[in-house]
């Protein structure tokens, strides 16, 4: 096929309903660690001296990227002083390909959902521009207005899809209400691949079946993120991504950053994705997922050049030594300013509760002011914090897969260490605490408990639709339908038809990705594999590869994950080795 997609196995047991782990070859990780050997004449923020990479970080930092299984991270810390000096400090440990080229600060890594704070900046500087008239395209006849409380309804013409099923939510529902999560539309993640377009994502949502109503409650979801960059294409005149680059990137120097994948892999500087056993995986947005996941997650950048985007939201918004207004104040205060309720209780002593603007969180941290964000993509895992009275700000990016928390525990130590706080940050070095269970997230220890099928389990055989999520094909090892024949064959090709009642099929959308530890766990029998080409050599380690075993036609990736969840951006499995030389999708 032209596009490889990951083919699942539905296994409708008499005993479970589950999917099923393949087990991984493991090769020795040689772990090395050390700081980045970039010249500071390169950097123009650079300033001598470990303020904040200290030996006591550096022998944390190890410790942790050790026992979470992380191949490789990249750090770096910003300081404004009172006479608008920034400080910056970073490094890096560890190997940012399979083949042990080193990580260093400039190594790039895709930041995930630390890109939306770009798209809401952008989204700033376009009103700004109808409020001064510098706007290139018309609003639409009958809107007065174009600002945060602007209904996103207003942005379509009347040909366009209606965006909401329930009528009050598609009249009142606002760019606000859209970008602070409060849609009440939910995460709702399987309604798009990453072969969509926002155009496309568009048309999907009307049909979404509210989680509930609008400003009801905080739900997590990419949807508007995509939907608000093609609003800002529209009314621009250039693509999303070119105004981001025109308007922020270039202003800012940050020269090393992109949302083309084709050019980060030119670079040479884009880090491999590996899983926490040390499996690589492939880099999961290819150049075609560019224009829907561009305004969620699209960004591809490295420490050095997020320290420049620190430095000036630590300054307010204005670059510091040009004293160039990139974020305007009003911007930049909306979009840190909490407005939707996350956790409306601490989730630990040393916390307050939470809030959500738009592209930031926001609470207090042992009594000091965090505003920060989280990414999460598959296998690149990044956190940005900011302190705006501390004029402190911190950014990690890594190349490990969930459940993994390495980035967040690394940086949160150097922000304690910054402020001369305690160490009460990585509850692995806390006391054991009860456990906090809540009654909504139960447990469920019944692996073995027997479900009795009212109907044979072909009879579920077929095609099931719906407008929002497309067509979905289940297959029996009996059907004998053109499709069914090319997903069984996947099946085949890994051993994988059970002689046990099962349905199969195959679902672009889905990824199945680690859920973090301290989540709900979804307990699942032991294997899943994925289709692809034929492979003559195995890889085993960094740069060796050795023949396949006698009598073996093929073999196939596959990921091995402990734990499986709804994941932000998906839920489904992607494998891939080979190093540079043939890195495939599953």
């Amino acid at each position: 096929m032209a596009r490889q997609t990951a083919k699942f196995l539905v296994a409708l047991l008499p005993a479970i309903v589950g999917l099923t782990l393949l087990p991984l070859s493991r090769y020795p990780a040689t772990a090395t660690f050390w700081r980045s050997a970039t010249p500071a004449s390169e950097h123009p923020f650079v300033h001598e001296g470990r303020w904040a990479i200290t030996p006591e970080i550096d022998t944390y930092a190890r410790k942790v990227l050790e026992a979470e299984g992380v191949p490789g991270l990249s750090i770096a810390a910003v300081r404004l002083s009172e006479a608008g000096e920034v400080q910056t400090d970073w490094t890096a440990w560890g190997r940012m390909t399979e083949d042990g080229e080193p990580a260093t600060a400039d190594t790039l890594y895709n930041i995930g959902s630390c890109s939306k704070a770009f798209l809401v900046t952008a989204l700033g500087l376009l009103m700004e521009d109808y409020a001064l008239g510098r706007n290139v395209t018309a609003l639409p006849r009958g809107m007065e207005q174009f600002n945060w409380e602007t209904k996103i309804r207003e942005m379509f013409d009347t040909q366009s899809p209606l965006i909401f099923a329930d009528p009050w939510a598609r009249s009142q529902a606002s760019l606000l209400d859209v970008l602070s999560h409060m849609s009440g539309i939910g995460s709702q993640e399987f309604v798009y691949s990453d072969m969509d377009s926002p155009t496309s994502v568009l048309q999907r949502v009307e049909h979404l079946r509210p989680a509930y109503e609008l400003r009801e409650r905080f739900s997590y979801t990419n949807i508007f993120y995509t939907i608000t960059a093609h609003v800002i294409a529209t009314y621009s005149g250039i693509s999303y991504e070119s105004f981001v680059i025109d308007r922020i990137f270039a202003p800012l120097g940050m020269t090393s950053t992109t949302y083309a994948h084709a050019e980060a892999i030119a670079n040479g500087r884009l880090s491999h994705s590996f899983t926490t056993t040390g499996r690589r995986v492939p880099f999961w947005l290819g150049n075609n997922a560019t224009t829907a996941w561009a305004g969620p997650a699209g960004i591809m950048s490295n420490v050095v050049d997020m320290s420049k985007w620190l430095a000036t939201l630590l300054n307010g918004g204005v670059k510091p030594r040009t004293n160039t207004t990139i974020i305007p104040l009003s911007v930049y205060e909306e979009m840190t300013t909490a407005r939707a309720v996350v956790f409306g209780a601490p989730r630990h002593p040393y916390l307050t509760i939470e809030g959500y603007g738009m592209g930031w969180e926001r609470q207090s941290f042992q009594g000091h002011d965090v505003v920060s964000h989280t990414g999460r993509m598959p296998a690149h895992l990044s956190e940005v914090f900011f302190l705006p009275s501390d004029r402190l700000g911190v950014v990690a990016l890594s190349n490990g897969d969930l459940p993994q928390e390495a980035y967040h525990k690394i940086a949160m130590r150097v922000i304690e260490d910054a402020l001369a706080l305690p160490h009460i940050a990585d509850p692995d070095e806390q006391p054991p605490q009860n456990d906090t269970t809540t009654q909504d997230e139960p447990h469920n220890d019944s692996e073995n408990a027997t479900v009795v099928l009212s109907a044979s389990l072909a009879r579920y055989a077929g095609t099931y639709a719906n407008p929002a999520y497309g067509n979905f094909t289940l297959c029996a090892p009996t059907t004998t339908s053109a499709y069914c024949a090319r997903v069984l064959a996947d099946f085949v090709a890994c051993d994988e038809l059970h002689p046990h009642p099962a349905l199969y099929g195959a679902y672009p959308p889905v990824h199945i990705l680690p859920r973090p530890p301290h989540t709900q766990p979804y307990r699942a029998p032991p294997t899943f594999r994925g289709p692809g080409s034929p492979r003559k050599r195995r890889h085993v380690g960094p740069g060796v590869h050795e023949p396949l075993p006698a009598g073996v036609r093929a073999e196939r990736d596959a990921v091995r994950v402990p734990r499986l969840g709804w994941h932000g951006y998906g839920c489904t499995v992607r494998g891939a080795r080979g190093g540079r030389r043939g890195v495939r999708d599953l």
